[in-house]
């Protein structure tokens, strides 16, 4: 009944409009980060970010059985999927406040191709010719996206390819807490590091009172991430992970599409050129690791990112 479900024409469709949504909910939120990112410390952004996604991180705490799910046998991996999560967040961020949106979203989006290649030596995953010449096709995307001309590449570049190094960090990480811990616990102790972490930083870096507009906002960033990663969820529930996963890179375009009307950033040929090498090497990536499993026990890919 599983497979019918799957394969119901209206759950497809449903399913679709989910991810549809999601990655616009994404963009939206990536596009009030920088906003907001000229006016206040990155890690106060990242306190209210987390701040405010407790609020669904503790709805589905509740639903999942409550804080007896949050026993653990692996605190270290939980530290450690913090840190490699917080870094990446931070770095996330900051590209966006430094360069432009769609491009910063579009570099996000190799950190699959560093999670192939990371699972080698950290996973003991063998990775054949067909995956590695995916991966090379994905960076040479990237590098299109970097190298515009001969204009020289900006800090934020750099920063948002470290991002998506530490975002694949993070994702093997889950992997290897996913083994025994509740999806909801490794989110849980994810979002409460984030606001302890983001909290030590504003003493560092300095607090700035928004006023209550911004503080509106400022919570918004962690509402709408939280909105965003349900409705992914709902979407893979719905329709076969084949079927959505091709509309997650529709963030570019919204990233694209959303940056022209509040920055008046125009994407040119570059960035859709690159984009396509991106999502083209993904997809594949995502195929290959599918394609031995049957149709009820397929591999599930959904993104946990430090969003």
């Amino acid at each position: 009944m599983t497979s019918q479900a799957v394969q119901d024409p209206r759950d497809t469709l449903r399913g679709m409009a989910h991810m549809m949504a999601s990655m616009l909910t994404f963009a939206v939120m990536d596009a009030l980060i920088k906003h907001l990112g000229h006016d206040y410390p990155v890690t106060q952004i990242v306190f209210f970010r987390c701040l405010a996604a407790m609020i669904p991180v503790g709805i589905l705490l509740y639903r999942a059985g409550g804080l007896k799910i949050l026993k653990t046998e692996q605190p270290g991996l939980h530290l450690l999927r913090a840190l490699f999560g917080m870094t990446a967040m931070y770095c996330v961020f900051t590209s966006f406040t430094l360069m432009p949106l769609a491009d910063a979203i579009a570099i996000n989006f190799s950190a699959p191709l560093f999670m192939t290649l990371l699972s080698i030596p950290l996973l003991g995953e063998k990775v054949g010719l067909h995956r590695l010449g995916a991966v090379l096709a994905g960076f040479a995307g990237v590098v299109i996206i970097m190298a515009p001309g001969a204009e020289v590449i900006g800090d934020g570049t750099w920063i948002a390819l470290t991002g998506a190094f530490f975002i694949a960090l993070a994702m093997i990480t889950v992997r290897k807490l996913s083994r025994k811990d509740h999806v909801v616990a490794i989110t849980t102790y994810f979002t409460l590091a984030g606001i302890i972490v983001g909290a030590i930083g504003v003493g560092i870096q300095g607090w700035r009172t928004p006023p209550l507009e911004d503080f509106i906002l400022l919570m918004m960033v962690g509402i709408l991430g939280g909105i965003a990663q349900f409705s992914m969820t709902s979407a893979f529930r719905l329709a076969e992970l084949s079927v959505v996963a091709p509309f997650e890179y529709t963030q570019i375009l919204w990233g694209a599409i959303i940056a022209y009307l509040f920055w008046q950033e125009a994407p040119d040929t570059r960035l859709y050129a690159g984009a396509v090498f991106i999502a083209a090497s993904g997809l594949y990536i995502m195929h290959r690791e599918t394609r031995n499993y049957a149709p009820g026990q397929r591999r599930k890919w959904p993104r946990l990112w430090p969003k």
